[in-house]
């Protein structure tokens, strides 16, 4: 593909879930590619990105072999457990890459603790557009019954049936309306969750919706719950945040690291639906809270506009440029 100016080329491999297979897939992937391969690094790239250990970061590695290119790896949650035993083991490949980021404040830590190698934190971005302005922040209203609000992929490991099941323990002693935006194969299990713990009527499920409708559905919202786990970073916690919503988390997941508990975010134990269910009962007697650490998640959110996460990426790809933003200096840049 070509997007003013930048020259984007896709590779697709098979995966799988069992590790074994992986291997094995990760092999014919790499067969079936060699040609596709060959035209990546004709003529030779200057930055190579790759987001994920297996097989993004292996073939990244025999990329740079034959191209001589600048190496740059993201760790996620998923796989951040792997590259850490890869670089134990085989530490000149660790030598071979450049630069080492990660969305996750908690991931990087984890990699600091166990590899002497600096990681960049480097979150997901926001556009403009969907942080907004203080005074509008400051405005916002916490009155009447509780607005909840999740917005995500509907997939077991988000534990919304956590949420639901949290709210039926006090669904009569708390007034409440929660809207859940999003599809996904969890759907008809959630629906029927909500009948059969008699909160139907307050659950709303409104499907997918576009950035603008997110965003309004947020303004109107007193607290976002995803106490998904595990997750990398979750870009809906930080579009929450840029609206001024207070978020709920799961520890040891997501945000955790950046927000701090009960100042910019709440954190719950993954899973534990009596905890979920005191913390929103409490947090319907104490409006103010949730004004206060709405306030201060916005004012982290704010600061990562997708500008400034492309200065950092470009920061990472060409740290000795004077010039980084000449988008010629990308045009070779191939992403894995």
């Amino acid at each position: 593909y070509d997007l003013d100016g930048f020259k984007i080329d896709i590779v697709c491999h098979l995966i799988w879930q069992s590790p074994a297979w992986r291997r094995m897939v990760l092999a014919l992937s790499v067969v079936l590619n060699v040609g596709r391969i060959s035209e990546l690094v004709s003529p030779k790239p200057s930055v190579i990105h790759c987001h994920y250990t297996f097989p993004d970061l292996i073939l990244g590695l025999v990329l740079k072999q034959l191209s001589r290119a600048r190496l740059v790896y993201t760790i996620r949650e998923t796989d951040h457990e792997d590259v850490i035993r890869l670089f134990r083991k085989f530490p000149f490949l660790l030598d071979a890459v450049d630069e080492i980021t990660s969305p996750s404040v908690l991931i990087k830590r984890r990699f600091e603790a166990a590899i002497p190698r600096e990681v960049k934190f480097v979150p997901h971005g926001l556009a403009e557009a969907q942080v907004a302005e203080s005074d509008q922040v400051s405005a916002k209203t916490f009155s009447g019954p509780l607005q909840l609000c999740s917005v995500c992929r509907l997939l077991r490991w988000k534990n919304l049936h956590v949420v639901l099941q949290a709210l039926s323990r006090i669904s009569q002693q708390t007034e409440f309306v929660y809207t859940i935006i999003g599809d996904g194969p969890e759907l008809g299990r959630l629906q029927a969750l909500a009948g059969d713990l008699g909160i139907s009527d307050k659950v709303v499920f409104a499907g997918y919706q576009d950035s603008a409708a997110i965003s309004a559905t947020l303004d109107s919202s007193h607290l976002m719950l995803l106490p998904s786990f595990r997750e990398t970073f979750g870009r809906v916690y930080f579009e929450a945040m840029a609206r001024g919503v207070p978020i709920v988390c799961s520890r040891g997941s997501g945000v955790d690291g950046i927000v701090v508990d009960n100042v910019s975010g709440f954190l719950v134990a993954a899973g534990e639906d009596r905890e979920l269910a005191r913390l929103i009962r409490s947090l319907d007697t104490d409006r103010d809270s949730l004004r206060k650490v709405g306030k201060q998640g916005w004012s982290i959110a704010r600061q990562w506009t997708w500008d400034r996460v492309v200065r950092s990426f470009i920061d990472c790809y060409f740290p000795h440029v004077v010039s980084p933003n000449n988008s010629a200096y990308f045009e070779q840049t191939v992403m894995v």
